[in-house]
């Protein structure tokens, strides 16, 4: 069993956008004294937070492009001519890149915003294969002893995943 002062700390994608983004920035709105939030968020966005017109620690949150579509949105930068930075196709999902350093949400186009980041920011993708091989041996880790745990008190025909 890896004792506890040995085991690489993890943590829940939540809290680590909370420690980074969500607690300075709520920290930030009500040291201003702000009482309206526009953000981009679109209903059909994968991840949204808190939706339109909802409040946020007595603040209000109002999305403008809530009923665009993606398409709505490429099709309106185009038409003005924004030149979008070249990290915005990785694949076909957009990503900002904002937190590069993210490992928590790898499962969502993660190969193919590494594989981009190599190519195109090696030195942030060096940087970030450190905590890649460390994050990937702490949940290795973690599963195997889950693993042994259950295979220790179920008979093998009821650990077996399915």
């Amino acid at each position: 069993m890896i004792q506890d002062r040995e085991r690489p700390k993890l943590q829940g994608p939540l809290h680590c956008c909370a420690q980074r983004i969500f607690i300075p920035f709520t920290q930030h709105i009500l040291t201003v004294g702000a009482t309206l939030i526009l953000r981009g968020a679109k209903k059909s966005d994968d991840r949204v937070g808190v939706g339109n017109g909802q409040y946020m620690t007595g603040v209000e949150v109002q999305h403008p492009l809530w009923d665009w579509t993606h398409d709505d949105v490429f099709a309106y930068l185009r038409s003005e001519g924004v030149e979008l930075p070249a990290h915005y196709a990785i694949g076909g999902r957009i990503d900002s890149l904002d937190c590069w350093s993210c490992t928590a949400h790898l499962p969502y186009g993660g190969a193919e915003r590494l594989a981009w980041m190599k190519e195109n920011t090696p030195d942030l993708f060096r940087a970030l294969l450190p905590r890649l091989v460390h994050v990937r041996n702490a949940a290795v880790a973690e599963l195997l002893e889950v693993d042994g745990i259950v295979r220790a008190v179920l008979p093998l025909e009821e650990a077996q995943p399915g």
